[in-house]
Parts: structure tokens; sequence; C-alpha cells
């Protein structure tokens, strides 16, 4: 896995629940295109695919993975586990364009079994927008183990197809920032931890910002009868004032600013 990859993984634990991270080998191979035929179509070859190839690490979104049980913290514990992700159609082509049953996905449609007639039909799904495809893998440790990879409804392979792991184990890892507690799948995340640390700050902040402002251009009231006109407060402007009593002064005193930075400035450590 490379750098940006470790750096994803990193802040998943520190802004989400859980940082989940799969982990599987593929060899996936593409067509390109080398030369026309008489007939104006194409020769092709089979290449591998360099994106779609070798150990593929994913950094996992949690509302992604169903998990069986809410307390059981080791994702190995779990009698089964459902991936869920939309994707497009032609990457799902590009990784089970050749599996058993894939002739039947079409994206944006759902195949659904109707019981009363005991027939398969399409449905379409809004949410797929006509181009794109659910991929749902559910992994289970009963009956020897179990890998089975369903598109838009449509099993793909055997419907008891078994885990590519020699090992048998989930392909996922899972950790997080903080424990919440022992029996427990998710984690306490860093933006959590300081979520009140950080409402201070966003109550600080502001004040020091206007405190700030008030302090350079405060509010003032003119008495006397002369009217001061606020030209007066410009740089650099000269104003004669014939009523020798008359004054502009600030409404409110001079202010200062240094314990709501010592504040925020001891919150922020």
């Amino acid at each position: 896995a490379n750098e940006e990859f470790w750096l994803n993984v990193l802040i998943a634990a520190e802004v989400s629940p859980a940082a989940l991270v799969h982990v599987e080998y593929r060899e996936t191979y593409r067509e390109i295109k080398t030369t026309k035929k008489k007939d104006g179509l194409w020769n092709t070859r089979k290449e591998l695919n360099p994106d779609l190839s070798g150990f593929m690490f994913t950094v996992v979104p949690i509302d992604q993975l169903y998990i069986e049980n809410f307390f059981e913290p080791d994702i190995q514990k779990h009698r089964f586990l459902i991936w869920r992700r939309v994707q497009s159609y032609s990457q799902m082509v590009a990784k089970y364009g050749k599996m058993k049953g894939f002739e039947f996905v079409r994206p944006g449609l759902q195949m659904t079994f109707n019981s009363p007639n005991q027939g398969f039909y399409y449905v379409f799904d809004e949410l797929l927008r006509g181009e794109l495809c659910e991929e749902l893998v559910y992994w289970t440790k009963d009956g020897g183990g179990s890998m089975v990879t369903k598109v838009n409804g449509v099993i793909l392979g055997e419907a008891d197809e078994k885990n590519p792991r020699e090992d048998g184990l989930y392909p996922f890892a899972k950790f997080g920032y903080e424990i919440i507690r022992p029996n427990f799948f998710y984690y306490k995340s860093l933006v959590f931890k300081v979520s009140r640390d950080a409402n201070i700050i966003n109550t600080l902040y502001p004040a020091l910002v206007d405190g700030a402002i008030l302090d350079a251009v405060p509010p003032t009231v003119a008495t006397g009868s002369e009217i001061i006109s606020a030209d007066v407060v410009i740089p650099g402007v000269t104003t004669t004032i014939r009523d020798k009593d008359a004054k502009l002064q600030r409404i409110l005193p001079q202010m200062s600013t240094y314990p709501l930075m010592t504040a925020l400035t001891e919150v922020e450590k």
C-alpha cells in the first residue's frame, strides 16, 4: 500500500467511528485495440489492467459495511459481513465481466424474484440513475466459509462460492482512535473526543475577532451642538468644529483581548 492509502486510513480513524481496511488480490484484464480488420472492426489483445490488478487496498466507509453484532469488537468473530457499495457499470464489467451470471446484470435495473409466479423480473432503481450498479459482497464462516457476490440482484458465480483466502479469514482489518468500552465494535474518533473543546473555540474565536475590531474601530458618540459626521474618523481628514464643547468619544471603554487569547491558546493546547 502507498503513502496516500495510509494517510487516508489515519484520517478515517480520526474522523470516523472506525477505520476499516479491505485487502484483496485481483488479476483483471482489459482489451486493447491494435490494428483494423478489412471489415473495419478492430483487432484487440488482452492486457493486464494495472489499476485493478495486484493487491488492492481500500479504506471502507463505515456506512458501507454491515456487521452482525455491535457488541463484538473483533471483526473476525462476526458470523457474517456484508459490503455494499454503488459503482459504475464499467467497473463491474472490469471486475466481474467473465463470471457466470454477469450477462444478466443491467445497469440501473435490479433483478427481483416474484414468489407467486416463481419468476424473475427487472425493476428500475431510481437511485442507480440507469448507469450504476449496486455491488453486494457477503462473507460468512458458516459451512466452511463463503464469499458470495451479487450485482443488481444477480448472484455471480456460485451461490456458495468459497472464500478465496486460504486462511478462511475475512479480508478486513479494523482499528480506531480510542476505545469507548471493551465490548463495542466502534471507537471514539478524535473529532468526537475534542468536540467539546471545539465548541469552546467556536465561541472564543468570534469574540476575539469582534473585540479586536471594536477596539480598533470603536463605536462613538457625538456630544454638544456641533454635528460631527462620519467623515471625521477617516485618517488624514481635517475637520473644523466651531463649538468648543463638541466632543467625539468612544462609547465602550478600552478593551483587552489578552484574556480571550490566553483562554483560546489553552483550549487549543
